[in-house]
């Protein structure tokens, strides 16, 4: 389990690097390879985290007691001594805070980059509008030397 914790706080590292990368998100900055890189990362270290439980599972045979809250649901054998099981239980909380953290890290982090979205829409709308009014003005693709007849059945 202490594996498993262990890698929570990887997560939890990359959470925060992630949110600092969303934070630092500008107009003339490309964050994608930097984000999808992060995204790589964490998907590796939840493979593992899964490969780990699993393997606890396994080697458990069966003989498990479960702890779980609304949202997470752990497994420990009973043969654990009652020390033992109380250690096992910290640690089971402790990753259950670790968890909550990312999921806040990664709420603060899906809004700035929603908000960052939308600015750069604005933006591009705006662009949009100029580039069509100064083509206009210019008379750029301007077909005035065209006849268009209406063919009315």
């Amino acid at each position: 389990m202490e594996k498993v914790r262990g890698l929570y706080g990887d997560l939890l590292l990359l959470s925060k690097e992630q949110l600092l990368l969303a934070r630092s998100i500008t107009g003339e900055k490309d964050i994608s390879q930097e984000m999808l890189l992060l995204f790589q990362k964490r998907q590796e270290i939840m493979e593992g985290i899964d490969l780990l439980f699993s393997e606890i599972n396994r080697a458990d045979n069966g003989d498990n007691a479960v702890c779980s809250n609304k949202n997470s649901r752990f497994t420990f054998p009973l043969s654990l001594g009652k020390q033992q099981a109380e250690v096992h239980n910290k640690v089971i909380q402790d990753i259950i805070v670790t968890i909550r953290e990312i999921q806040a890290h990664d709420e603060v982090g899906r809004k700035i980059i929603k908000k960052s979205q939308q600015e750069v829409g604005k933006k591009l709308a705006s662009f949009k509008k100029n580039q069509v009014a100064s083509d206009a003005y210019l008379h750029v693709n301007s077909y005035s030397d065209g006849w268009f007849f209406d063919q009315k059945k």
